[in-house]
Formats: structure tokens, sequence, C-alpha cells
């Protein structure tokens, strides 16, 4: 692929540019909406892989028996709030 100079790319040089550009990544409203939904389904396969990616911490961490540690704190942080909240 020939490098462009950008202080070339003046009249029709620019203008011929542009046409490539267009005729290689469709117009701009194709090439908006492509991006649009790329970047939609990049954030939902990422929740989805961090997700997955939790619950198999979480279930290595049940298996291995450390998770109840965790339970018990959050128990405890419960609690405390509801004394706080009763007071």
């Amino acid at each position: 692929m020939q490098k462009i100079d950008p202080k070339e790319l003046t009249g029709k040089s620019a203008v011929a540019f542009v046409r490539i550009f267009e005729r290689t990544y469709g117009n701009w409203k194709g090439i908006a909406a492509r991006s649009f939904v790329s970047g939609i389904f990049t954030g939902l396969g990422a929740t989805v892989g961090v997700a997955i990616v939790f619950v198999l911490v979480g279930y290595l961490l049940k298996y291995l028996g450390v998770l109840p540690v965790v339970g018990t704190f959050f128990k405890q942080i419960d609690e405390f709030l509801k004394l706080s909240i009763s007071r």
C-alpha cells in the first residue's frame, strides 16, 4: 500500500483520497452504524465475559472453603446496619 503524505492532499488528490476511502469503507452512515453496533456488542461481550469470570471465581472460592468467610463478613455488616438504623 502506498503511503500518502498529508501535505500532498490538496485539490484533486484529496478528492481522489476521499473517493477511495468511501469506496473502501462504504458510505459515512454505514460506517457510523457499523461502529455503533460494534460498540454495543463489544460492551455486551465484555459484560458477559466478566460475569462468567466472577461466577467461576465464586465457585472456586466456594470449593476451597474461602467463600464462607466473605459471607460472615457481609452478615456482620448487615447486622451493624440494622442496629444503626433501628436506633
